[in-house]
């Protein structure tokens, strides 16, 4: 939709960012975009968005997505992979199942400019 689109596209005209995609011939099984960025931590990678198509999830294709990420940013020098998500959904227990920390310190907040 052209609303995903404009969100991706956003993504990837950040100098910072990168895409990585998992493939089967030429269908997209999955994608993670994320942007480097010096932070207190050093130099860490921001999360923004990770997605497993329905059929590949549970086969561990998340697991080597990540893990085959952070792999090439360790090369790079990237001490930290860090990222937000709900902590209803699914999506919390797959990163805590692969070793990201919940922060209970940290608090979201945002607020409307109207």
């Amino acid at each position: 939709d052209a609303h995903a689109e404009r969100y991706l596209a956003g993504l990837l005209a950040n100098p910072e960012g990168r895409c990585w995609v998992a493939l089967d011939g030429r269908d997209v099984c999955g994608a993670l975009f994320a942007h480097r960025r010096v932070w207190w931590s050093g130099n860490e990678c921001f999360i923004d968005e990770c997605f497993i198509a329905p059929d590949w999830q549970g086969n561990g294709l998340g697991r080597w997505l990540v893990d085959t990420v952070s792999a090439e940013l360790a090369a790079e020098g990237v001490t930290l992979l860090s990222l937000l998500t709900m902590r209803q959904l699914p999506a919390a227990s797959f990163y805590r199942h692969l070793g990201f920390t919940p922060q209970p310190d940290c608090h979201l907040f945002w607020r409307k400019t109207d």
